[in-house]
């Protein structure tokens, strides 16, 4: 990692922090494990801004945010409404009784995943670990155990990296707060916060407050990456992120390890994060990329389809669709934070374990093309393609084709024709014949193979290379073929 070449640290200028250059360890890793778990996997209904959503009855709200209404509705049906049950009322069914952090790291490796980022705070205000800053954390109720201190334990004897997300910003503009609600109640506001009017700046006391759980989460966890949620894009954060992210790489200096600040560019829905580009690590959720990018990035999805949170009506997707978006992500310089959402006694969602440890048994065999690889100088070749998103939240599933291929190459002299080349056929098919056009770049190749182990013939013809894979696919995963050259 670069750093400021005026007095060795980073200032919170844009020409100080980009000197930044993305950790090897980061670029090389391409595949994280990312955890919502908190209170709202409680209730489990339709997504983790329940408690949100359960507080909001639409008269106040010009812009409800989708599922408020339902939520609002069910909330009422189901716990009689929050002036009964309110969300803090879920707290002592958050037992995590069942929960055994060394069972997660195990699986996490398992699968695959090189990082893993639990939220150390939601929007809701309920840290997920002993803090300073309020009673109200999952040390001192609920499951009381520090569970990012005890996960962050078994994660680094995995030897996995490990990083942490911060979504406290949002919490600001998150609760409404009406008299008869517990919202209101000055003894719950180390949960819900100070009540305001709604569209009301946040207050120097807010913000200083932030700045102390961020501060405190460098020095409590040294984290190798910090994911940072929309809520920083308001104007009162304006100052505060150059200062953050310096701060933020300075901290990572003094303690000597190599940090990545994932941030997200709302774009005119909420206001730029400021950064230009290279020096943090953009993040684009629940999206993706046209075309390769030229600085390291990120994508996060979730395994379940519906929420980030577990819900009980979850819908999941398989590991095929993982793979190939995966390998899609890979080929364009991106890595892939794939969210699960664990139920709250600290088990994972059976259907939840097997999408994740299939992909994770793919990986085992075709992980040569996806670790510490780099981009090829075209990302792939076929008819589907993604469409531009910077924005994210555009993941309709992609219907790929045998045609289509994304190509990735060992990381080396980029400069040079790469001794290797992967093409991952995204969707093949029975079919025996496999044409991969964008070959014909490639001079002296000497050898065609498959990294599952079929056996193929090959040859080179003037559309590009030929195969002829000499069984069919077992399954509906991409499968990788090796170009070799001389």
């Amino acid at each position: 990692m670069s750093i400021h070449k005026k007095n060795g640290f980073f200032s919170p200028t844009p020409s100080s922090l980009a000197d930044y250059n993305t950790p090897e360890w980061f670029r090389d890793a391409k595949f994280g494990i990312f955890i919502h778990w908190g209170i709202y996997s409680v209730p489990a209904w339709s997504s983790e801004w329940y408690p949100r959503s359960m507080y909001a009855s639409l008269k106040d709200q010009k812009r409800p945010h989708p599922g408020d209404a339902a939520v609002y509705f069910y909330h009422r049906l189901r716990y009689g409404g929050p002036r009964k049950t309110g969300y803090k009322d879920f707290i002592p069914q958050f037992k995590a009784e069942k929960w055994d952090p060394k069972i997660w790291a195990k699986c996490f490796k398992d699968w695959g995943a090189r990082y893993v980022v639990p939220v150390g705070e939601h929007h809701d205000g309920f840290p997920m670990y002993a803090t300073k800053h309020t009673h109200w954390n999952a040390a001192e109720m609920g499951p009381k155990r520090d569970i990012v201190e005890e996960l962050r334990k078994a994660i680094l004897a995995e030897e996995m990296h490990f990083g942490i997300s911060t979504h406290r910003a949002w919490n600001w503009g998150y609760y409404r707060y009406r008299h008869g609600e517990d919202t209101t109640d000055p003894a719950n506001e180390g949960l819900y916060g100070t009540p305001h009017d709604l569209g009301a700046e946040e207050t120097d006391e807010f913000l200083n407050d932030w700045r102390g759980r961020v501060r405190e989460m460098m020095d409590r966890f040294h984290p190798e990456l910090m994911y940072f949620d929309f809520g920083w894009h308001r104007p009162r954060f304006d100052s505060h992120r150059p200062e953050v992210a310096a701060e933020y790489y300075n901290h990572g200096l003094e303690h000597g390890y190599e940090p990545v600040l994932n941030y997200k560019n709302q774009g005119e829905r909420a206001g730029s994060a400021g950064f230009e580009e290279g020096s943090a690590v953009l993040d684009i959720e629940r999206g993706g990329s046209a075309e390769t990018r030229e600085h390291p990035w990120q994508t996060c999805t979730s395994v379940g389809n519906r929420s980030w949170g577990y819900i009980t009506n979850e819908v999941y997707s398989t590991g095929e669709h993982l793979a190939q978006e995966l390998s899609d992500t890979v080929s364009k310089n991106g890595n892939m934070l794939i969210n699960i959402g664990p139920r709250p006694d600290g088990t994972i969602p059976k259907k939840a374990q097997k999408s994740m440890a299939s992909l994770g048994e793919w990986l085992k065999i075709n992980g040569e093309a996806i670790y510490a690889t780099r981009p090829w100088t075209q990302f792939g070749e076929g008819p589907t393609r993604k469409r531009s998103s910077n924005e994210g939240f555009d993941e309709k599933p992609l219907k790929y084709t045998h045609q289509d291929f994304r190509f990735t190459r060992p990381k080396g002299n980029l400069d040079e024709q790469p001794d290797k080349l992967y093409a991952i056929q995204m969707a093949p098919k029975k079919s025996q014949k496999v044409l991969i056009r964008s070959a014909k770049q490639l001079q002296g190749i000497q050898n065609v193979t498959c990294l599952d182990g079929t056996t193929l013939e090959w040859k080179k013809t003037s559309e590009g290379i030929e195969i002829h894979p000499l069984v069919p696919p077992k399954n509906k995963f991409p499968r990788v073929f090796t170009l070799t050259t001389s």
